[in-house]
């Protein structure tokens, strides 16, 4: 059975973001076992987190939730005030200057034993990727605890590689749990751009859109037009009075997201079957797997400028808002459904063993 470390190990990878499709998905506690196998190679750890984790109760339920586990000898990151019961156990080694409400983010080190600690302070990507380059230096693997709804941690200019975790809270029923689980795959898994020239001339676009605050570009064999809106609600009307023209548009070029709206211009508009469509990544992606089937019956492709390196799929039998699906059953669906992907339960008993 492959292990987490083994895979981070395998990939070549210094930093593995690992992001959950839904709230308890066992995000954390694949965390903290890959955090614990890499320590036990003897490995120079990093941990931090793009958003809120390792706080003792939810808060939205106000249940319980797993604390972040760092190994001794490894650097984390967090604020100043989240720090508390284990301050005796920790050593302060760089203070980074980040203000937020909580106190100055700084770079600790667990001491020794465990340190169950808060990893809070950073909600933004440019934050995040100026102190991940700051723990290069100091740490051979990084591991990124990307928050809910916060899937751009796993932008490839962040993390080389990701580790992706679901479970029966996603759904009532085991096949509910496999169509969600496939539906996200699907967006993050898709193909780059294929050569370097065309990567090259559609990240320029991109880049001008970017910079002009601009949803992106329009783009025919003999001309191409920037869109004036950039937010999804206006962007789809503006996409929708471009696509009436006689131009014919093969091209698609996004900033933002592509969303359930857009989608949905796309699929009844004459001029736009046989498009292609480019994204940053797969995490701008947000549509269900009716909409990604209704897109390629039109002729209309998705690319990415960005390809996701996903290492596997942790899987949550355990519902704490309702029912637990059974875990073998869950495990070997899940298996079936992504063959290419390593599908694991690293609290079964078959893992640990």
């Amino acid at each position: 059975m492959d292990r987490l470390a083994e895979l981070i190990l395998k990939s070549g990878s210094r930093t593995t973001t690992f992001i959950g499709l839904a709230k308890n998905a066992g995000k954390t506690t694949a965390f903290n076992q890959a955090s614990r196998e890499l320590a036990a190679e003897s490995c120079k750890l990093a941990l931090l987190s793009f958003g809120r984790d390792g706080e003792r109760r939810d808060a939205v339920t106000g249940k319980q939730k797993p604390p972040v586990l760092v190994p001794p000898g490894a650097c984390f990151v967090t604020a100043e005030k989240a720090l508390s019961t284990y301050s005796s156990e920790t050593e302060l080694l760089e203070k980074t200057g980040l203000r937020t409400i909580r106190g100055e983010v700084c770079i600790y080190r667990c001491r020794k034993n465990f340190c169950k600690v808060e990893l809070t302070g950073i909600n933004r990507t440019s934050t995040l990727k100026k102190i991940k380059n700051r723990l290069l230096d100091s740490a051979e693997y990084i591991l990124v605890d990307g928050a809910l709804d916060r899937r751009s941690s796993a932008l490839p200019e962040l993390a080389g590689s990701a580790v992706i975790s679901t479970g029966a809270v996603l759904g009532s029923t085991t096949d509910r749990v496999v169509d969600k689980t496939a539906s996200a795959l699907t967006s993050l898994k898709l193909p780059g751009v294929e050569t370097g020239e065309h990567r090259s001339r559609f990240k320029k676009l991109m880049e001008e859109a970017e910079s002009s605050d601009s949803g992106g570009w329009l783009c025919s064999s003999q001309d191409k037009v920037m869109f004036r809106e950039k937010l999804s609600l206006n962007l789809k009307q503006e996409l929708a009075e471009r696509l009436t023209d006689k131009g014919d548009y093969n091209l698609l070029i996004l900033t933002g997201a592509l969303t359930e709206e857009i989608a949905r211009v796309l699929i009844t508009a004459k001029q736009s079957r046989g498009l292609v469509i480019i994204v940053r990544d797969g995490t701008r992606v947000f549509l269900k797997l009716r909409g990604l089937n209704l897109l390629r019956k039109r002729g209309i492709k998705i690319k990415v400028l960005d390809t996701i390196n996903i290492l596997a799929l942790t899987v949550n039998p355990h519902n704490p808002e309702g029912r637990d699906l059974n875990p073998e059953l869950l495990l070997a669906a899940l298996r079936e459904s992504q063959p290419e992907l390593p599908v694991v339960d690293v609290k079964s008993q078959s893992y640990k063993s």
